[in-house]
């Protein structure tokens, strides 16, 4: 579906009192899994691919969980500036930066779950073509249901910029209820509704098969220039004798451990892993935990010579809350020496992936299993990366 869409996420969630002390309205967690997945995945399933995330408060939080793409929708942000626009201001924003005036689309409230026919909705508006209405309301019950459809124009008056109760609108009654999380009770109820949509465990070879088949859509959707900008700067730091540090976290460090074994023993790169876990746990107590991989770094003489791999699925953050805090400090570390980063991540929006050099981005094709594709999708790529003709020089025993 070729309309673009706009969710309006910018709000702080006050009426969820301590769910949103720390983390914006859209990110909480309902029937497992933040809200705004549940709107994002209602788009793809009926085929949107165009998606601009209004957003304001905690906004970095929103962009390193959701990144850049889900599911085959481009995500896009405006960030409400430090004060808030309200919905007509933030819809003007659109307008202006990802819209042309004349092009229509459609404005979604970021507390509203609407599990309707959107097309339908849409074909409406454009039957109103010719008649009065410049804008069109979805209502439930005399309600506002949470969507409405207009155009660029619709939002520019003669006199300046118009409100939304100025525009003439037409309204759709919705056979549905219209659902929302702005507060403890609507929460309950969107919680309770969603909750019978996750999709049961129906026996292993189901999961399975989805699991494969996702794998193969995570393959197939890699971006395969990516991988080849990594294996060029690993080409040219074994040809300057450089060496290769290599860091992760969790799931994510026993890679790294493994990945230097074999860039070591298959390519003679000169490869390192921070896998000495007294030194760890002694850096850790000594140090804090978001300077373990810093002072490793500092000890080892990093250079400008040398390279960087993170392989992480969120990539390191910066800034409360801060996942992987002392991934994103290494990252700064090596950007402040000039050293090359290179990732293989799971996030477009984390740290890793907004500072290195180059990066492979896992693509998300289910949600839940982020963290699983991520991991085995960085072992595939550095298999591939030792066994390429450019770099590996040492058989393998089988």
């Amino acid at each position: 579906m070729n309309i673009p869409v706009a969710i309006l996420c910018g709000g702080k969630g006050t009426r969820l009192g301590e769910l949103t002390k720390d983390i914006p309205k859209s990110l909480v967690k309902v029937a497992g899994k933040p809200f705004i997945f549940w709107q994002l995945d209602l788009l793809a399933d009926q085929g949107f691919t165009d998606v601009t995330l209004c957003v304001g408060h905690l906004d970095n939080l929103i962009k390193e969980a959701v990144g850049f793409s889900y599911r085959g929708i481009t995500i896009k942000y405006l960030h409400d500036g430090g004060e808030p626009l309200g919905t007509m201001g933030a819809m003007r924003q659109a307008v202006a930066y990802h819209l042309k005036p004349s092009q229509e689309f459609m404005a979604i409230y970021g507390d509203s779950y609407l599990d309707t026919d959107y097309a339908q909705i849409i074909q409406h508006f454009r039957s109103l073509n010719g008649t009065k209405y410049k804008a069109l309301r979805a209502t439930y019950d005399g309600v506002d249901y949470g969507i409405t459809i207009l155009t660029g124009w619709s939002l520019v008056g003669m006199g300046g910029l118009m409100e939304l109760n100025q525009l003439p609108t037409a309204e759709l009654p919705m056979p549905e209820k219209w659902l929302q999380i702005g507060d403890p009770e609507g929460l309950a109820e969107v919680e309770a509704l969603l909750a019978k949509k996750v999709v049961p465990w129906e026996g292993a070879s189901n999961f399975i098969e989805d699991f494969l088949k996702e794998s193969i859509a995570v393959i197939s959707s890699t971006v395969w220039e990516d991988i080849e900008a990594i294996l060029s700067e690993l080409v040219q730091l074994r040809e300057r004798k450089g060496r290769l540090f290599i860091i992760g976290v969790g799931g994510s460090m026993a890679n790294a451990s493994h990945a230097a074994c074999d860039f070591r023993k298959l390519c003679d790169i000169d490869a390192y892993a921070m896998d000495n876990m007294a030194e760890m746990t002694a850096r850790t107590n000594d140090d804090g935990w978001r300077n373990t991989f810093t002072q490793w770094l500092r000890v080892s003489r990093l250079s400008a010579n040398d390279c960087l791999l993170v392989l992480s699925v969120g990539g390191g953050q910066s800034q409360a809350p801060a996942t992987s805090v002392n991934i994103a400090y290494a990252v700064q570390e090596a950007n402040r020496i000039g050293t090359p980063v290179l990732g293989i991540v799971g996030r477009d929006g984390g740290y890793t992936a907004q500072h290195a050099t180059c990066c492979v981005i896992v693509p998300t094709i289910n949600s839940c299993h982020v963290t699983p594709h991520t991991e085995w999708a960085q072992a595939l790529i550095w298999h591939l990366l030792v066994s390429h003709p450019s770099l590996k020089i040492n058989p393998t025993k089988w």
